[in-house]
């Protein structure tokens, strides 16, 4: 049966974040930009930002601090558009954390 695609599965990527090691997914919610890299002549890269915030009755930060997501945690990303599966897969080990923080709120870049 051929399944019907709406005009916002066509233009808006639909994407998905987990861990290689666990499977666990990182919520759409808690992500606020991804930027992917494909160069012929370079490795190819991704970067993923996170809406990161504060605690205040732990003074710890959501994903900084996160124990799940740390230097050398291997990532993948599948994104694509107007299809209910995501055609592409990018996979990579998380190099750096570049935390950004702005007036209100903050966000994080994983390399």
């Amino acid at each position: 049966m051929t399944q019907l695609i709406s005009s916002a599965e066509i233009y808006a990527p639909t994407f998905t974040v987990y861990r290689a090691d666990s499977g666990e997914a990182v919520p759409k919610n808690e992500i606020t930009g991804i930027e992917i890299d494909e160069d012929l002549e370079n490795p190819g890269m991704f970067r993923i930002y996170f809406n990161e915030a504060l605690d205040p009755k732990t003074q710890r930060f959501k994903w900084l601090d996160a124990e799940s997501i740390f230097p050398g945690t291997m990532l993948v990303t599948s994104f694509g558009y107007a299809s209910p599966r995501k055609e592409s897969r990018i996979t990579g080990r998380i190099r750096a954390l570049s935390p950004g923080f702005f007036y209100r709120g903050s966000s994080n870049a994983y390399r």
